[in-house]
């Protein structure tokens, strides 16, 4: 089962604590809203085997990417390659992932026994998202 979510990929924060000794989930509502569109495809029961997920994270270039002026629409020299380096760890994008995904479409997270995961430039035209595959091994 192949599904896309619409929207610049999020990672999975850190929990946080307050003043007075409280923690609490900073990504909260990321999670909700990951699971909100993904959910438009869930399975009718949740899945009970060991599992394997596909992911593919696509992010907007960013304007240091361009050139200027009149050719503002061309990548500059060296920056053509569509693996995407920056800020956004890998790890933390899969985690928000799974946990949004716990409970819906498969029972615990601990299921998952393979990850294919790659962080990708969109090409022109293409809208930021995140590709998820799920395979039962």
């Amino acid at each position: 089962m192949h599904f896309t979510v619409l929207g610049v990929p999020k990672v999975l924060q850190r929990h946080r604590f307050t003043k007075k000794g409280f923690t609490y989930d900073p990504s909260v509502m990321d999670k909700k809203q990951f699971a909100m569109q993904a959910a438009i495809r869930k399975p009718g029961k949740p899945i009970k085997v060991p599992l394997g997920l596909t992911m593919t994270f696509y992010f907007n270039r960013p304007k240091s990417h361009y050139r200027t002026g009149k050719n503002s629409n061309l990548l500059k020299t060296g920056m053509d390659s569509r693996w995407m380096k920056g800020k956004k760890d890998l790890d933390n994008l899969i985690k928000l992932v799974c946990d949004s995904l716990e409970g819906i479409f498969f029972t615990n997270d601990s299921l998952v026994c393979s990850i294919q995961a790659e962080k990708l430039y969109c090409l022109e035209n293409e809208q930021p998202r995140t590709v998820v595959g799920i395979e039962i091994l």
